[in-house]
């Protein structure tokens, strides 16, 4: 057996990830009682991770150099005599980003947010690479650790490592009391893979500053772990694709675009062909009013109607795999699409006007007529450009045709994430 090893899995990458790289049995193992589960269970190796990548190391006769060093562990193999050892394949994977991304420069300061198992191991991280002032934050620091009240000085810092489970999924809106504008920073990592954008990690390239979140280093530490598990080289040579992969599994697709695009229409049949759940977010909305959208504008008003729209919605996005086929007015609303954007990707849905002249003006509050309907389209229509990750020109009611052509420019957006935001940069 192989598996993951914690304590709450449900929303752990690592079965796809493993899957992908052919360990089709591989299991997640959810306990409250670490030491019965060793005893009792004829694991071949583990993945480990919290609460336990500290308490594991005590159960395992040998250890790699890391896991001497940090005390702690993340991928465990039973040797052939039945004991265990343990490795730290996340300084594998912090080392590379680190060689990679990071400044050059060593003498800069480099910051880390949190004092757990994984900023210990990102703190080793650095060392080996040469930086010699490293600040660790947190909430509770520890002797010669700073306390998240000093976070301003991280503007000082030339990387900063975010290694705490703060803006996870569902977890959207949380932030650090941090401004990256104008700062020294010149990378940051967040390790937070889900959302596939994080807060940090968004407002970090907001700021110019290069920015990646946890994702590659997930796939990553796995590639070596698989090399332990089967005793062979790490299989780095598939980091490329199964990052396209792990993101088109993870992330939302968003469908925006105006009123008689057809997004009730696609998401469905989007979700057949992605293996998510399609949403729509006007029917999501008069489900839980018991009202017709129509209704709620004439007799709550819009700002109220909007407020709506932006709680459904992001309540939704924050469960991530869904398919979701948005208002044609949600792109009015700034800070929900924002938070849209860092679930996933963005599909604006480009209907010619000839396309939808026929169709009927009902249950459409804010169209009248068709004079009111090319209004909205040229005031709203630099906001779907705006925000949109993928366009579609939608040109016939070709359905097949229209799906096709999203399915084509979504993997090529997903491939091209690594090749833009992710790869090594050039020295």
């Amino acid at each position: 057996m192989i598996g993951l090893l914690g304590k709450t899995l449900s929303h752990s990458l690592s079965k796809p990830l493993h899957q992908a790289l052919g360990t089709d049995a591989y299991q997640l193992f959810e306990t409250d009682d670490l030491a019965t589960f060793i005893h009792r269970t004829a694991f071949k190796a583990l993945n480990v991770t919290i609460p336990y990548k500290r308490d594991m190391v005590s159960f395992c006769t040998s250890r790699d150099e890391v896991v001497e060093a940090t005390g702690v562990t993340n991928t465990v193999v039973r040797m052939h005599d039945g004991t265990l050892r343990a490795y730290n394949t996340d300084y594998d994977a912090l080392k590379t980003l680190i060689d990679w991304h990071a400044p050059k420069d060593r003498s800069l300061p480099a910051a880390i947010i949190g004092n757990g198992s994984t900023a210990r191991t990102a703190q080793y991280a650095l060392e080996r690479a040469g930086y010699t002032d490293i600040r660790l934050y947190a909430r509770q620091p520890l002797p010669g650790e700073r306390s998240l009240d000093q976070i301003a000085e991280i503007r000082q810092a030339g990387l900063l490592i975010q290694a705490t489970p703060v803006g996870t999924s569902p977890d959207l809106e949380t932030r650090f009391e941090l401004d990256l504008k104008g700062s020294r920073l010149q990378w940051v990592l967040d390790v937070v893979y889900n959302p596939p954008l994080t807060r940090l990690v968004q407002e970090a390239r907001d700021a110019g500053i290069t920015a990646h979140n946890g994702l590659t280093m997930l796939i990553l530490q796995a590639l070596h772990a698989h090399g332990h598990f089967m005793n062979t080289p790490p299989p780095l040579e598939r980091l490329a694709p199964l990052h396209a992969h792990l993101l088109k599994y993870l992330a939302n697709i968003v469908l925006i675009g105006p009123p008689f695009s057809g997004k009730s229409t696609l998401a469905p049949r989007l979700a057949e062909r992605f293996g998510k759940h399609p949403i729509d977010t006007d029917s999501l909305i008069e489900s839980k009013s018991g009202m017709r959208v129509a209704d709620i504008f004439s007799r709550l008003g819009e700002v109220t109607f909007r407020s709506m729209e932006k709680y459904q919605t992001m309540t939704v996005a924050a469960q991530g795999r869904q398919i979701i086929a948005t208002g044609g007015g949600a792109v009015l609303q700034e800070p929900l699409m924002r938070a849209l954007q860092r679930t996933g990707v963005l599909v604006h849905i480009d209907p010619d006007l000839g396309l939808v002249r026929d169709m009927p003006l009902k249950n459409r509050p804010l169209i009248t007529s068709w004079a009111d309907y090319e209004t909205l389209r040229t005031a709203r229509d630099p906001l779907y450009a705006r925000y949109a990750d993928v366009r579609i020109h939608k040109t016939s009611l070709d359905l097949a045709a229209i799906l096709d052509e999203i399915e084509v420019k979504l993997d090529a957006y997903f491939r091209n994430q690594w090749t833009e935001l992710e790869s090594p940069r050039t020295p």
